[in-house]
């Protein structure tokens, strides 16, 4: 995508319709390896995406709820205390996204030797941009969205800045030998969703479907929401 024959039919594309992208921009973008973060949740270790992705905030509510767990707090208070308290945290130090209708996916995926892979992709808002290039046939993102534009905040838009997502990838390798790679769409959203997964699969010991079926609540935002 970013050097080569593919690269160059993107940069022409995007400067025909008004870009302002160069090929240098391309050639100076570099993925990002890096290794997981994790932290250890009822009897379960859970690895999720550092940085600027929603994996901290989820181990942040995770940490957050078993704490008002073992104070006998009702679960889905817990719940409701530790995701608002997770997201405030997030939205004061790392920035926030717009909430917006998903092009989000998510997919995980087990071999026959066990081995998983959890990725979330995203256009971001409904069909990302809605500008299809003619010559690739590629659809653009509108991830310019995720930044704040206040200069002096932590996810304001900079040069060379990546912005704060709420992609949330996870794997839970419990002791009992059960595993899971979980993830989701849906924004602010996620985190929540893939926290109570979580719960719902390590504390209560559900079996996937069942813990799929539960009732699930949102508290990412000023209201709380149950599904």
């Amino acid at each position: 995508f970013y050097r080569g024959g593919l690269a160059r039919d993107l940069v022409h594309d995007l400067q025909a319709a008004g870009s302002r992208i160069a090929h240098d921009d391309f050639a100076q973008y570099t993925a990002t390896w890096t290794s997981p973060t994790t932290a250890r949740f009822g009897n379960a270790d859970v690895y999720v995406m550092p940085g600027l992705s929603g994996g901290p905030t989820l181990l942040r509510a995770l940490e957050l709820f078993g704490d008002a767990q073992r104070k006998g707090v009702d679960p889905y208070l817990a719940t409701v205390d530790a995701i608002r308290s997770a997201y405030a945290e997030r939205l004061a130090t790392m920035g926030a996204g717009a909430p917006v209708e998903s092009s989000t996916a998510h997919v995980s995926v087990v071999d026959g030797e066990g081995r998983m892979a959890s990725l979330t992709s995203t256009l971001l808002a409904r069909f990302g941009a809605k500008l299809t290039l003619p010559t690739t046939g590629i659809m653009m993102n509108n991830m310019m969205m995720w930044f704040d534009p206040r200069p002096a905040h932590p996810n304001a838009i900079r040069p060379g800045a990546r912005p704060l997502a709420n992609m949330c990838p996870t794997i839970a390798v419990c002791d009992d030998g059960r595993r899971y790679a979980l993830g989701a769409a849906g924004g602010r959203r996620i985190v929540p969703a893939v926290q109570q997964l979580l719960r719902y699969l390590i504390v209560d010991g559900d079996d996937l479907a069942t813990a799929g079926r539960k009732p699930r609540l949102d508290a990412s935002g000023g209201t709380v929401d149950l599904d």
